[in-house]
């Protein structure tokens, strides 16, 4: 019965996925990347130039509640675009860390390879920030990127740890 008031929710669900800006950097064969659940439904191949997908509203709510996080059918529409500008924001100061790095102007800018939530892992800095008295995360996420170069040599691969913090309360 559960499952049949969850199938009804999602049902009215948006399956529409939004293109990011943020582009996409596939691993080739033989490397041990896996699809991620955001890559388009298409060949890894024939998507080496795109962009990330976000997940439809419908994905999002099915991941969450497979995650076991209370969440409501009726609150995707607000939830999910504010997740997918969140994410772009993470990536606009992705890339403003990385141009500090580029030396080859000429070099096409950073892509994303995959990032995964981690929430329940928490970074050495918000433990010992933690231990000071200070807000713990809420949410963790591992980036992975590449940067790609001109020269023909292999492209770089970087790791970034994003660690997502509430707000501040609102005064009373």
């Amino acid at each position: 019965m559960a499952h049949e008031r969850q199938a009804e929710s999602t049902s009215a669900l948006s399956k529409d996925r939004e293109v990011s800006s943020i582009p996409r950097y596939y691993l080739d064969g033989s490397n041990d990347a896996t699809p991620s659940e955001h890559a388009p439904a298409e060949s890894a191949s024939a998507q080496r130039d795109s962009h990330w997908v976000y997940p439809s509203a419908e994905q999002f709510y099915t991941a969450v509640r497979r995650k076991n996080h209370a969440a409501r059918a009726e609150d995707m529409g607000v939830v999910v675009p504010i997740h997918n500008a969140v994410n772009e924001e993470a990536w606009r100061r992705i890339l403003e860390w990385e141009h500090e790095w580029q030396t080859d102007k000429e070099a096409p800018g950073p892509q994303l390879v995959n990032f995964v939530g981690r929430p329940r892992d928490v970074t050495w800095r918000a433990w010992l920030r933690g231990l000071a008295g200070y807000q713990m995360p809420f949410d963790r996420h591992d980036w992975t990127i590449v940067r790609p170069s001109t020269d023909g040599e292999t492209p770089h691969t970087v790791r970034y740890i994003i660690d997502f913090y509430a707000g501040k309360a609102a005064p009373p």
